[in-house]
């Protein structure tokens, strides 16, 4: 019976990652699916740590990726990948003992190319980025399943899995990307193949937050730079595919485009101007600036992005994606 279970290659790319490892790497060895029906590949990325020295004793597939970005490590542990279907994780997730199972039973459905897991929060301390965090479900990429054109859904790659077919037919990640492979992988194989996203809840791996305010408004400016490329790249297939048409650049356009942010703005600024003397109003009042600085964060980082390509165009330039039997050297 085992035998007819699909074999599996969990891709897992770390930096600096000693302290995390024991823990993933025993969560997946605890899965309830057939030890040899799956493997485990890690890719160090250049850690300067106990990682190696870790990695190296442990029953798992290990190789060293010298160029410095996740989509490098990945594009190596994919190359060195036997399965039928291969997911990607972070060496910070604790996967739950379901997760390969459930990840495969999606896959049931033959339309489906990629299947997007849970995330959940892993809380090891306490301060107001984490809470926040908490409150909202943020880590979850299940906010991407109602997307709407030219807004795409994707996969997280903290709990991400393809049918190997997939690269096979569309190459592997994009290393053009230094931010967001992951979403550039799922519009890619969304718009260039049959395939379909399905979202499981059901397959959960838990990790923590960004650990404060600073990483976590670091973290959405990076997403608003990483979307000059997504658009760059995307923009004007999604528009032919989806018959989207380009509104010409007027007041009207301009303040539509700008309704969400506005919006945010103003939610802000009425709730901060009542009394936050309760708890709760306090809450909402923190929560509200919190979604206006990530606006904000991301929207400076397209910014600074659409003005990075004019001075330092080579950090946005567009390279094809490499195949998956292509020398990876």
């Amino acid at each position: 019976m085992h035998e007819q279970l699909p074999f599996v290659s969990i891709v897992i790319p770390t930096l600096n990652g000693a302290r995390d490892i024991p823990d993933c790497i025993d969560a997946l060895q605890k899965q309830d699916y057939p030890r040899d029906r799956f493997e485990i590949i890690v890719i160090d990325n250049g850690s300067n740590d106990d990682s190696v020295r870790i990695i190296e004793k442990l029953d798992l597939v290990f190789d060293i990726e010298p160029r410095k970005g996740r989509v490098f490590a990945l594009n190596r542990g994919v190359r060195k990948a036997r399965g039928e279907i291969i997911i990607t994780t972070d060496i910070s997730c604790i996967a739950e003992s379901n997760w390969l199972r459930e990840t495969v039973q999606s896959f049931a459905d033959t339309s489906v190319g990629c299947v997007a897991g849970e995330i959940k929060q892993r809380i090891l301390k306490r301060n107001f980025a984490i809470s926040f965090q908490e409150r909202h479900n943020y880590m979850s990429p299940m906010h991407a399943n109602n997307r709407t054109p030219p807004f795409l859904p994707f996969s997280d790659g903290a709990s991400s899995s393809f049918r190997r077919e997939v690269f096979e037919k569309i190459g592997l990640f994009d290393e053009s990307f230094f931010k967001g492979g992951d979403v550039e992988f799922c519009y890619r194989m969304l718009l260039f193949s049959d395939y379909t996203i399905a979202f499981n809840e059901k397959a959960i791996v838990w990790e923590e937050g960004e650990a404060n305010i600073r990483t976590l408004l670091k973290q959405r400016f990076r997403m608003g730079q990483a979307s000059v490329l997504i658009d760059k790249k995307f923009c004007h297939i999604i528009n032919a595919r989806y018959k989207l048409i380009r509104q010409k650049k007027t007041l009207k356009s301009y303040y539509w485009k700008n309704r969400e942010f506005l919006t945010k703005t103003i939610q802000f600024f009425k709730c901060a101007a009542q009394s936050p003397f309760s708890k709760k109003k306090g809450l909402e009042t923190f929560d509200k600036m919190m979604v206006l600085g990530m606006s904000i964060a991301q929207n400076l980082g397209r910014l600074k992005g659409k003005a990075e390509q004019l001075y330092n165009p080579e950090k946005y330039k567009l390279r094809e994606p490499p195949m998956l039997n292509a020398n990876s050297e």
